[in-house]
């Protein structure tokens, strides 16, 4: 890329950060070469940072910062630590580059160069024991389940143990998923706050010690590696030191600025590093630059881990669709659009949502695999072709199909239903209770209830007999008591007493 050659490692890597971050304006050698970044490629900005990064990881190979195999925690300096960030934002970048339509081929490639970075990122941040027990742990349970819910090929074998797990197992798994994303961003959420209450403290701090504005840094927390910004030390009047000594003599001033306290920063007992060991908790609030680096690794890896799940699922997403939407239509030369759009007018099954995968080959398959799973549409239908006689063939054209000739069988003339006669229907519905019967003038006559009681407290049954002296005293009592409920309810409910329409 134009305009890097002359870079330093430090200002290689700051550019790559603004320009993951989408800030152009982070820096004055950024703003320089804007015009050159986006010349060719301004459709697409993942692949000139792609670009940037292929080179930042090459300068950082030639200089040696980092040798997780061979270093631990404390032999790494502050300025090395930022280079292993270098896999994260190309992890990312590759993820996000933009692929044709029908380039399934360059998409897969793009997913397993993310996959790969990731994957280098994360081994790296173990081997030095940069991320705590709790959060490794977190990060390998969670590559462990979309691995086997996923698995690597992405194939049937993944489906199929899939369907074989049992109704409890399926319901543990999902649960279990739950609280891992729960978990992680919980964990993702404490991380950021803890960097942003850093970056602010520091950017109070350098507005204090400089007595000038404060400096522009990226909007995201994600892509601020705080870069030194300080501006140095005058030797005289005549501006700011120059280094041209190259690039490890930037990386070795940088760190004595930047590692002057930090010797003790990741010293544990049993050699273990805990992110941000200078502050109260894992993930507390940094004291250094080299706990802000720490804490920034370990989001990174937290992101890195959700992304290696998205890809994995992209990639089965593109295992499962149909080859033959894949390949350009024989490489005419054609568009997405125009291949969608000619397949739809062409009536190819691959573009049905109706259609499993395998396309129109599907249709004339195995109905069935081997544990039973349907593997395309189906219709269970008489599978004769006798139409029946007489009216039924002239009702019922023959070219039909057996489950058209099933439909049009329904409700026709001659199609019969089971009947009852009306008495039975009338006998059941007075079972259920849904015939009223009395009323009429019969029911008029009949006196009612208060005028039965009073009938029966003057001696006067029913149909003009007469009652005996205990029914008398019964009717009366009855009498008696309904008056005293109704008086202990108006007393208790005076006229008013209801709503008084707001007046108090």
């Amino acid at each position: 890329m134009e305009g890097t050659a002359d870079l330093t490692f430090n200002q290689l890597l700051q550019r790559c950060f603004a320009l993951a971050a989408g800030d152009t304006g982070a820096g004055s050698f950024v703003a320089a070469s804007a015009a050159g970044m986006r010349s060719s490629t301004a459709q697409d900005p993942a692949l000139p940072l792609v670009s940037l990064l292929e080179l930042a990881a090459r300068r950082a190979a030639q200089l040696a910062l980092v040798n997780p195999a061979e270093e631990t925690l404390r032999e790494v300096s502050t300025g090395a630590l930022r280079s292993l960030l270098i896999h994260s934002l190309r992890g990312e970048a590759e993820a996000n580059v933009r692929t044709a339509f029908d380039a399934r081929a360059e998409r897969r490639r793009r997913l397993a160069n993310s996959k790969a970075h990731y994957n280098v990122f994360l081994h790296s941040l173990q081997a030095l024991k940069i991320i705590p027990p709790i959060t490794d742990s977190l990060l390998k349970a969670h590559a462990q389940l979309y691995a086997s819910d996923d698995g690597e090929d992405g194939g049937e074998a993944s489906s199929a143990s899939r369907t074989a797990l049992p109704p409890n197992a399926a319901l543990a798994a999902s649960a279990r998923r739950r609280e891992l994303k729960i978990a992680l961003f919980k964990t993702e959420r404490s991380l950021k706050s803890s960097l942003e209450l850093f970056r602010s403290a520091f950017s109070t701090s350098n507005r204090l010690w400089s007595g000038s504005a404060a400096l522009s840094s990226p909007e995201d927390v994600f892509y601020d590696a705080m870069f030194p910004r300080r501006p140095r030390r005058k030797g005289g009047e005549g501006g700011e030191e120059t280094n041209s000594d190259g690039d490890q003599e930037e990386a070795d001033s940088d760190d004595d600025d930047e590692d002057k306290d930090d010797e003790e920063e990741d010293r544990s007992a049993d050699g273990q590093v805990v992110a941000g060991a200078s502050s109260d908790s894992n993930t507390g609030v940094p004291r250094t630059v080299r706990a802000y680096i720490l804490l920034l690794l370990n989001l990174h890896a937290v992101k890195a881990s959700q992304q290696l799940e998205s890809a994995q699922q992209e990639l089965q997403l593109l295992a499962s669709m149909p080859e033959a939407a894949a390949v350009s239509e024989n490489g005419s030369g054609l568009s997405g659009a125009d291949l969608r759009q000619r397949a739809r007018h062409a009536g190819n099954p691959d573009w049905r949502l109706d259609r499993g995968p395998g396309g129109s080959g599907a249709l004339s398959g195995p109905l069935l695999d081997d544990k039973g799973k349907p593997l395309r549409p189906f219709v269970i239908t008489d599978g004769t072709d006798n139409t029946g006689s007489g009216a039924a063939e002239a009702a019922v054209p023959a070219e039909m199909s057996a489950r058209e000739r099933a439909h049009a069988e329904v409700f026709r003339p001659s199609h019969r239903l089971p009947t009852m006669s009306i008495d039975d229907y009338l006998a059941e519905e007075r079972r259920r209770g849904n015939i009223i019967e009395g009323g009429g003038a019969a029911a008029a006559a009949q006196p009612t209830p208060r005028e039965a009681r009073a009938l029966r407290a003057e001696g006067h049954g029913p149909g003009g007999a007469t009652t005996s002296t205990t029914q008398a005293e019964e009717a009366d009592e009855e009498r008696r008591r309904e008056q005293i409920e109704w008086d202990e309810f108006k007393e208790a409910n005076p006229k008013g007493a209801g709503n008084t329409m707001n007046r108090g």
